[in-house]
């Protein structure tokens, strides 16, 4: 975005006109106290969390492009701040990007890339009732811009409803559109169940939206048969889809669930928890590849370790959990060039 790092410094300071009172400034002072009245203490920095629709105008479309833009901040005086959001284009047009920048009190340099192809940079101005602004768009973030355009926000974005990240993760997670374990953001499995359903690609979740994902995850969790196993002696509860891992398999150390035909293994193994410099050693020697498997992921979060790995027409996630006298590992593996990863996020372990 240094292209527009003129322009974006140029509208702050016609902010700072803008805003400030005319005073009698001495020649050559940029502000001169002795004829500034005393000044109040700046207010709270507020933080916003706004959705708009708009109209994007350029000489290089058609016609409008219809979007729903969404943005949270954190409004300043003192300090530039990051900020994000989404920019979603309406039908027919097609086209979503995530938004990130900076703004300094009511003007904002932001910048949006769509997977489709485009890099846009926008500049607002958000100390009207509604926004307005610029943009320029280029074929990606290192070229130079091709055409500009003026953005028009015509009114308050869609209703969005009220429900918590959990809920939202669950139903995704049942629905089989898994979100991204290590960040925990749901956006982009929201698209993709967005596009599936032949919904507005919006990333944003609206209230129908939110019914057709809680219908969706209901009857998957009704045709895999989700339930919560709780294993006394072993001291362990385990969320699974009983109707598909149908055969059960007592092992040395555990037990194991399984799909038929083996396209879903789940293992549940317990052994004596170990001590810290034990547990470290353990991490490093699964977090490291083998001849069967490549690993993808790992963390160690205290007595947590993940994996998460895949091969041959394979996926795995292993969990260790260690405990003050025993260590449970759950192995989740699904097997297929058509298998669902879904059960590698959504079967879990929780020691009681």
């Amino acid at each position: 975005m240094a292209r527009l790092i003129s322009g974006g410094i140029s509208g702050a300071l016609g902010l700072v006109v803008a805003v400030a009172p005319a005073l009698a400034q001495a020649p050559g002072q940029w502000f001169d106290p002795s004829t500034a009245p005393v000044a109040g203490d700046a207010p709270e920095p507020e933080v916003h969390h706004d959705r708009w629709s708009g109209d994007a105008a350029s000489s290089a479309y058609g016609a409008p492009i219809r979007f729903i833009f969404e943005l949270r901040r954190e409004r300043r005086l003192d300090q530039a701040v990051d900020v994000d959001g989404m920019i979603a284009a309406l039908d027919p047009t097609v086209g979503i990007g995530a938004v990130d920048g900076q703004c300094l009190v009511d003007r904002c340099l932001l910048g949006a890339d769509f997977p489709e192809g485009g890099h846009m940079v926008m500049e607002l101005d958000l100390s009207g009732p509604l926004p307005n602004g610029r943009f320029t768009m280029a074929p990606d973030s290192w070229s130079a811009p091709v055409f500009d355009g003026t953005l028009t926000f015509t009114g308050p974005g869609p209703a969005v409803v009220d429900v918590s990240d959990e809920e939202v993760t669950e139903a995704l997670n049942m629905a089989g559109f898994p979100i991204d374990r290590w960040s925990g953001d749901w956006t982009g499995s929201l698209i993709e169940w967005q596009v599936s359903a032949g919904r507005p690609v919006t990333g944003m979740l609206g209230p129908e939206d939110w019914a057709g994902l809680s219908a969706a995850a209901k009857a998957a969790t009704e045709v895999a048969g989700w339930r919560r196993l709780t294993d006394e002696a072993g001291g362990y509860a385990l969320f699974y889809p009983a109707k598909v891992a149908t055969v059960e398999t007592a092992l040395p150390d555990g037990r194991r669930f399984a799909a038929r035909d083996d396209s879903l293994v789940i293992e549940v193994r317990m052994v004596p928890a170990v001590d810290d410099d034990t547990f470290d050693a353990l991490y490093d020697q699964l977090k490291e590849d083998t001849p069967e498997r490549d690993v993808r992921s790992a963390s160690r979060i205290n007595n947590v370790i993940d994996i998460e790995a895949d091969g041959d027409a394979m996926m795995e996630h292993l969990s260790v959990v260690n405990g003050d006298q025993r260590q449970w590992r759950l192995l989740v593996r699904v097997k297929g060039e058509e298998a669902d990863p879904a059960p590698l996020s959504v079967v879990t372990l929780e020691p009681l």
